[in-house]
């Protein structure tokens, strides 16, 4: 079945995308994915998908406090950001010649700030690894928390494109009989729990930052991928399960334990949601049914 996948945003959470897409590739047979469009953190998780290297995707968040971390911190007045990319996470897993030779097309999604548009990148136009690169943290890059490295000031930077579209579906809207799959990094059933510093921050001050333009001040980010959900039937959502919801609080950090956790949970709800729509092979039988002994 033609697939076409979107990974949305989550920091942290993006372990759940690597288990998803880990039982996508294990059953290509059946989902033969065409397009991967990610963004934010769903963008380096298209990229390990392409380039075969999702497992090494998800065992750099499980050791990232040591050399597979995707932001450092950088508490430094003068730097004026809480974060700062590290590239050396991108040279582990961006493979410019297997991005070459997929017959999976990659975009990422970024927000110019000027023009305030949302603008899809077809990654196979910009084949060098500086320019991938420097799209992909582009894509993740979020303001006054991580440092610009696209764009000018004259003509807009880009920026985390989650800040306008934080799902990004639309390249595959052009497609209408094809399997479409949405990946959410929360679970938009679930109340948000409120008795500590991590869920704070991350509902006062990351959420409402990614998620500007939900009406952010009576209606939080789950209930905004409730309404997204409603709004696209035709699209298959996989988000946390309910079980595993208080797993997925934390943004900007990561243990080896949450890691698995989601990892796991993402791996096991695809297979959950997705096996049922795995056709069986139909196998032909002869005509002449007395060749049926030698079958």
């Amino acid at each position: 079945m033609n697939t076409h996948i979107a990974l949305g945003p989550g920091g942290y959470k993006y372990t759940f995308n690597t288990g998803v897409l880990k039982y996508i590739k294990e059953n290509k047979n059946h989902f033969d994915v065409k397009t991967i469009s990610g963004s934010s953190v769903g963008t380096t998780c298209g990229v390990t998908f392409v380039c075969d290297s999702l497992d090494l995707h998800y065992l750099s968040g499980r050791t990232w406090v040591k050399n597979g971390r995707l932001f450092k911190p950088a508490y430094s007045v003068t730097s004026q950001t809480l974060f700062e990319i590290d590239q050396d996470f991108f040279e582990l897993y961006v493979d410019i010649l297997k991005i070459q030779q997929s017959e999976t097309e990659l975009y990422f999604s970024s927000f110019n700030t000027k023009s305030q548009d949302v603008v899809y990148f077809r990654i196979k136009d910009y084949l060098t690894r500086e320019k991938v690169t420097k799209l992909m943290v582009a894509s993740c890059t979020i303001p006054h928390i991580t440092p610009n490295v696209l764009g000018s000031e004259e003509n807009g930077f880009y920026i985390d494109a989650a800040m306008k579209e934080p799902y990004p579906t639309r390249v595959m809207n052009k497609y209408k009989d094809d399997v479409k799959i949405c990946v959410l990094l929360t679970n938009p059933y679930e109340e948000k729990k409120k008795n500590d510093i991590t869920s704070l921050i991350t509902e006062k001050i990351v959420e409402p930052l990614i998620f500007r333009n939900a009406p952010r001040k009576t209606i939080n980010e789950k209930l905004y991928a409730r309404k997204f959900i409603k709004d696209n039937p035709d699209i298959t959502f996989i988000y946390p399960s309910a079980e595993n919801s208080q797993h997925f609080e934390a943004t900007f950090e990561i243990t080896e334990e949450l890691a698995r956790i989601r990892y796991n949970d993402g791996y096991n709800q695809a297979k959950k949601i997705l096996s049922p729509l795995i056709k069986p092979k139909i196998i032909e039988l002869p005509n002449d049914y007395s060749k049926l002994a030698s079958l």
